[in-house]
């Protein structure tokens, strides 16, 4: 299972407009908030414009975990406003693979993508804000960016959107 959530991780990260669905997890569930690395996600086929430039997304899908921090980091040498290449940074230290696990840091690579424009770093960094996980609970901040992401198309941010109106 763990793998298919890193692939449907990798799969929206790649692809600009991928088409998945999202289910929870145990600790989500009981809350109804779908979290970023929860999402079952389709394979979408890589371009050869992206295939080039996407080695961090898949060796991250692969399990190279040093290998997508190194090329991940390359890419923001490269080109310092790679949203992308922060939210995968991101992603690995949320997780703690290859680094330690920091939920601080990974939600300062968050909001680092999402000052960039990335809507699953947009809609972690929420995640983040309504959990409490690295960065301060902020329920009103969560929300806030929930609505970015779902102006950028991101479902998951559409649905946590829903169960915060439920709840309220």
């Amino acid at each position: 299972m763990k793998h298919i959530t890193r692939f449907a991780f990798v799969a929206a990260l790649a692809a600009s407009a991928p088409s998945h669905a999202q289910t929870s997890d145990a600790t989500a569930a009981a809350s109804g908030v779908l979290r970023g690395t929860d999402a079952v996600a389709t394979k979408v086929a890589a371009t050869p414009s992206s295939d080039a430039r996407d080695l961090a997304s898949r060796a991250y899908q692969r399990g190279y975990y040093i290998t997508a921090f190194k090329e991940a980091m390359t890419r923001i040498k490269a080109n310092e406003q790679d949203a992308p290449a922060m939210t995968l940074i991101g992603q690995l230290y949320s997780e703690g693979l290859t680094v330690k696990r920091d939920l601080a840091e990974a939600a300062r690579w968050f909001k680092l993508g999402s000052d960039r424009g990335d809507r699953q770093a947009t809609f972690q960094l929420a995640v983040a804000a309504l959990e409490g996980s690295g960065i301060a609970k902020d329920k009103a901040y969560a929300k806030q960016l929930f609505e970015k992401a779902a102006a950028q198309g991101h479902p998951g941010a559409l649905y946590n959107l829903g169960v915060m109106a439920v709840e309220n």
